[in-house]
């Protein structure tokens, strides 16, 4: 059993050592060859037009999908920190941190800015902005999430699957190519000698060779353009999540902006003592006559009374208001809790 063994082992060991030979053999003829033809000293064999053109539409293909994906990643994260820390993260097969965006932060920042300062018209317009800057952060964040899912990890895909698998068989190809020159030139040398019928047949075999990879290498090359009409589909995704993206921005930015118009109108506005009037001339701006029309209005904002014809507010509270005959436009008669005052109209917001 133990000769049996030994036995065993010398013949694994021998056929190593001849396939290493081998090896080694093959890959000395391969730069010899490309040496040669290099320095102009050997003929080499071309590929047809066909192939060259899909070859360098591969090539084309592989550099501007890295460029996109490169450049799509900065669109959707500016942060070369945050990029930096995802690729490290990514090529440790480790979780990538859902971070919240700048506009995330913006926003806590004007809500907790709004909670400090109390409920003045400031305080609530922080209040409203810090809300929607939350609201465009989520969108931001949906945003990217479509972009990475549905466009840049198809396009890595087709780098890391497709091209690669192309470009190592164009490597084998290549390999084939070089024993197939080098076989020639041997042959051409050979062309008298005992051994030329022997080095003709591993020619042809070795052209076979190289002739199936090629037809192999081609096939695949091939496909880069059916993959390209799949990227239009990941395109055409891309493109809708930033048009939902921007319309989401678009109807928050326009909500929060007509809040906040209404906000420094309050703040712009002069004094309700310049406007107010005498407290015994209240009694003339009272809807007596059925001639002006009461309407019901929640209050947007905390108010103090600053004068006997004024009439203080509580934030969210429902009151009375109407319109005097002869009193600014700015300005509203307001009825609360029995008392009756002069109130600035931005201050409210009329129910129908």
């Amino acid at each position: 059993a133990t000769e049996h063994e030994e036995g065993k082992l010398l013949n694994s060991l021998g056929s190593f050592t001849s396939s290493f030979r081998r090896g080694v053999t093959t890959a000395f003829t391969r730069a010899r060859q490309s040496t040669e033809e290099w320095l102009g000293q050997a003929e080499r064999t071309g590929y047809d037009p066909e192939y060259m053109k899909l070859a360098q539409q591969a090539d084309s293909a592989k550099l501007w999908t890295e460029r996109l994906v490169r450049q799509t990643e900065v669109v959707i994260r500016p942060s070369p920190n945050e990029r930096l820390e995802k690729f490290v993260l990514t090529k440790l097969d480790r979780p990538v941190p859902d971070r919240p965006t700048p506009s995330d932060v913006l926003g806590q920042y004007m809500i907790d800015a709004a909670t400090d300062i109390g409920a003045s018209p400031f305080g609530r317009a922080l209040l409203k902005c810090g809300q929607a800057e939350q609201q465009l952060g989520c969108a931001q964040r949906e945003m990217i999430g479509t972009t990475v899912n549905q466009f840049i990890e198809p396009l890595r895909r087709f780098l890391n699957e497709e091209i690669k698998t192309i470009n190592r068989e164009r490597s084998v190809l290549n390999q084939r190519r070089l024993d197939q020159d080098a076989a020639t030139a041997q042959a051409k040398r050979a062309k008298n000698s005992e051994h030329a019928e022997q080095i003709e047949r591993e020619k042809q075999r070795l052209h076979g060779d190289f002739e199936h990879q090629l037809d192999i290498t081609r096939q695949l090359l091939t496909g880069v353009q059916r993959s390209q009409m799949k990227h239009v589909e990941n395109l055409q995704a891309f493109i809708e999540a930033q048009h939902r993206y921007h319309q989401q921005c678009a109807a928050v930015l326009a909500e929060v902006k007509g809040e906040l118009h209404s906000a420094f109108q309050i703040a712009a506005s002069p004094s309700l003592e310049f406007a107010a009037l005498p407290a015994e001339d209240l009694e003339d701006c009272e809807p007596t006559d059925g001639s002006v029309t009461e309407s019901r209005a929640k209050v947007l904002y905390d108010y103090d009374a600053q004068t006997d014809g004024e009439l203080s507010l509580l934030a969210d509270e429902i009151i009375t208001v109407w319109r005097s005959p002869g009193l600014d436009s700015s300005y509203l008669m307001a009825e609360r809790g029995g008392d009756r005052g002069l109130i600035l109209a931005v201050y409210v917001e009329i129910l129908q």
